[in-house]
């Protein structure tokens, strides 16, 4: 005979992730300056197998994303406490507390050298022309790119990023004001011909002056 335990004698661990989800919510609202980015964003929820069966456990992925060490230190330790005291007030013992994982190295984010920048926009400018050279806002994407820069020798680094959408796409983009789908989006499908040839064009040339150019 099995000994079935009734729901009210469980902590349910997906009811309990739900709260948790939306205490993170309140992260950016309430615990981080209004006037510096930040993105934290539960991405992934898996737990449980049947529609009857109370699961052991719930596993949650999280991005986050900063610019400046401080926020991100406010967003660890809000996820700390936020998981801690949701557990705590739910009533679990010591042992099932949630363990929260997080990356390392961690990526940081992208500080582009201002002079290196200009530099290559310079050069960039000869072979593309002017107008194919656009200034973008600061984005709050992940990259793996910011680590060159984070070295022991401090050596400055730029990173830009290559359009590949089709001319009549992207015309149509500007004039119909339809959207275009960005990276990791199904719909996503670059021109790739042209796109090809003109960032290794680019980068070649702003290269070539780049090392032209040192003594």
């Amino acid at each position: 005979m099995v000994d079935m335990v009734p729901p009210h004698k469980t902590i349910d661990p997906i009811v309990l992730s739900a709260k948790i989800i939306l205490d993170i919510q309140t992260i950016i609202s309430r615990k981080i300056n209004p006037i510096k980015p930040a993105v934290v964003t539960v991405g992934s929820i898996h737990g449980g197998t049947r529609a009857n069966v109370i699961p052991d456990e719930v596993k949650m992925m999280i991005t986050i994303r900063f610019f400046e060490q401080d926020v991100y230190k406010t967003i660890r330790e809000s996820l700390i406490n936020i998981s801690k005291g949701a557990a705590v007030s739910a009533g679990l013992p010591d042992e099932k507390m949630p363990r929260i994982i997080f990356d390392e190295p961690l990526d940081l984010p992208v500080n582009n050298d201002p002079a290196l920048v200009m530099e290559a926009v310079e050069s960039m400018k000869d072979i593309l022309g002017e107008k194919n050279i656009i200034q973008v806002d600061p984005a709050m994407v992940a990259e793996d790119f910011a680590k060159y820069g984070a070295t022991e020798e401090k050596i400055p680094i730029g990173l830009f990023w290559l359009g590949g959408v089709a001319t009549d796409k992207y015309k149509d983009f500007e004039n119909k004001l339809i959207t275009l789908p960005p990276l990791h989006n199904s719909a996503f499908a670059p021109d790739f011909g042209p796109a090809f040839k003109t960032g290794v064009t680019a980068m070649s040339k702003t290269i070539i002056d780049l090392f032209g150019n040192k003594k």
